[in-house]
């Protein structure tokens, strides 16, 4: 009977880390979006030198707060976020706007992809 207390000890230590883990990245990718819809308010504004500032904020902060993700998500997913936002401040830099409103785009998509398949549901899981 102890054998089965500790089993079910476990599963829910199990459990609840888990759950955790997607409570906490979804916060993260929640802010990352809404980071990214302050970009692209800077862009439409057309206040360039905030969203060069926002775009490079943008950059460091998804190195900090992502830095733990593939761990639990898959490399590729991550890895492709990260290079379109290392790209942002160097379009604008270039003065490339259309690449740069494509690439936000790109971005915001993929944002809201990983949020939906990271997301435990039965389409997911099956």
């Amino acid at each position: 009977m102890k054998r089965i207390f500790v089993a079910l000890i476990i599963l829910l230590l199990v459990t609840a880390m888990c759950g955790t883990a997607i409570a906490i990245q979804t916060q993260t990718v929640n802010k990352f979006s809404v980071m990214a819809d302050d970009i692209k308010e800077a862009f439409e504004s057309q206040d360039y030198e905030q969203c060069l500032v926002l775009s490079e904020s943008f950059v460091d902060e998804f190195k900090a707060k992502s830095r733990l993700f593939p761990l639990f998500m898959r490399h590729s997913d991550i890895t492709s976020i990260e290079e379109t936002i290392a790209a942002l401040p160097a379009l604008l830099k270039a003065g490339d706007r259309h690449y740069f409103a494509a690439e936000l785009a790109k971005c915001r998509s993929m944002l809201s992809n990983l949020a939906l398949y990271e997301s435990p549901s039965l389409d997911n899981i099956l």
